[in-house]
């Protein structure tokens, strides 16, 4: 019983169509921190058409079924890798993208008006399929294993898939001519044809996988991240010292934390507008962070309130890094439109004692010490 390559064409282009539906859908609330869908929805919807196309070849003109369908497959490709360059913030890959489909798209047509059988058709396609896919697997390949999740993985090895089978009938049409339509019955042509149909489907699938995977590193940046800062929200400082403190209740080295605070901030947003307060605030996380050593932890815990936790470090060390901190905002002034802004901070220390119970109770200390330090301002204290 021969296999139905048209109706399987035809399957593809409605599963095509609804992936591009849903993808576009989710571009709409999408927020501007990820990229890629309107790309990648268009790419299944352009697929989905040229799928039809070919599906209806022998029932519609020629010029639909071979020099759209191809068209619109090569323009399909493009925007499934401009897609994925976008999500991985290469925008500026666009051009050459786009530019190889435009190429391949006039080659074809080229070839098909002087009447080149399928076997010219095949090289044109596997060739606009390994650049493109060669740029995809490249940008997926490139991703640090922090963003390598499900999608991810599943983008890839459907890619390297796709253009193996391209390879495979390419190299199969070179060797002997195994098919002489679309719709051969030969195992290699049905292999590429139910794969690549399929497979484009499912990369769309696994795109979707791969957005909803940044969705969620969206919402936890939001909710762990102070927005102006960059910093550690209060929340999130306060989760991390509770690890550290359960370190020390398991015999490990003990901690210090800081408690920073600005001095006459108030006088600044009176003066100059909170727009200049924001900056004094950035400015002011910037020259901390500066300061701090690798493995530190700092977070903006209220409006000009900033908290340091510092494992490992004695009471002696820990008084040397706020030091540090303060001597440099002390010495750099925050440019404001042209105009030096001067800023000093009180700092207040405080180091984990075995008595303490819970990272609270250090904090509290650190807060005490800060207080102190603010009956001098610019100064630094522990308790």
């Amino acid at each position: 019983m021969a296999f139905d390559i048209r109706t399987m064409f035809m399957i593809a282009a409605l599963l095509g169509l609804a992936m591009g539906a849903i993808v576009l859908l989710m571009q709409r609330s999408a927020p501007s921190s990820v990229r890629g869908l309107l790309e990648t929805g268009w790419s299944a919807i352009a697929f989905a058409v040229a799928s039809l196309l070919i599906a209806l070849r022998d029932h519609v003109p020629e010029i639909l079924s071979f020099l759209l369908a191809n068209v619109m497959l090569y323009v399909a490709l493009a925007a499934n890798a401009h897609g994925v360059a976008r999500f991985y913030h290469r925008s500026d890959l666009a051009r050459p993208i786009y530019g190889i489909a435009l190429l391949c798209s006039v080659i074809y047509c080229i070839i098909y008006a002087l009447g080149a059988g399928i076997q010219g058709r095949v090289y044109v396609y596997t060739g606009v399929l390994l650049v493109l896919f060669g740029i995809k697997t490249w940008l997926l390949l490139r991703e640090t294993r922090g963003n390598r999740g499900i999608g991810w993985g599943i983008m890839l090895v459907l890619t390297v898939t796709m253009m193996l089978l391209a390879s495979a009938r390419a190299l199969a049409f070179a060797t002997s001519p195994v098919a002489d339509s679309v719709f051969s019955q030969h195992p290699i042509n049905i292999a590429h044809g139910v794969g690549s149909m399929f497979a484009l489907v499912f990369m769309t699938l696994a795109f979707i996988l791969a957005v909803n995977e940044r969705y969620r590193q969206v919402l936890q940046d939001l909710a762990y991240t102070d927005s102006l800062t960059g910093l550690m929200n209060r929340r999130a400082f306060m989760d991390a010292m509770a690890r550290e403190h359960a370190k020390v209740q398991r015999g490990q080295s003990s901690y210090c934390v800081a408690v920073a605070d600005l001095d006459h901030f108030k006088r600044i947003n009176d003066a100059l507008g909170h727009a200049a307060g924001d900056r004094v605030l950035e400015s002011f996380a910037s020259r901390v962070q500066a300061c701090i050593r690798p493995g530190d932890v700092v977070g903006r815990i209220g409006g000009e309130e900033f908290a340091i936790g510092l494992p490992g470090v004695s009471q002696a060390d820990g008084m040397q890094i706020i030091e540090r901190i303060r001597k440099l905002v002390a010495a750099t002034p925050v440019n404001w439109r042209g105009q030096p802004v001067m800023i000093t901070v009180s700092i207040g220390l405080s180091r984990c004692k075995d008595a303490d119970t819970s990272f609270e109770q250090v904090l509290l200390r650190a807060d005490q010490a800060l207080y102190d330090a603010k009956l001098t301002r610019d100064a630094t204290a522990a308790k």
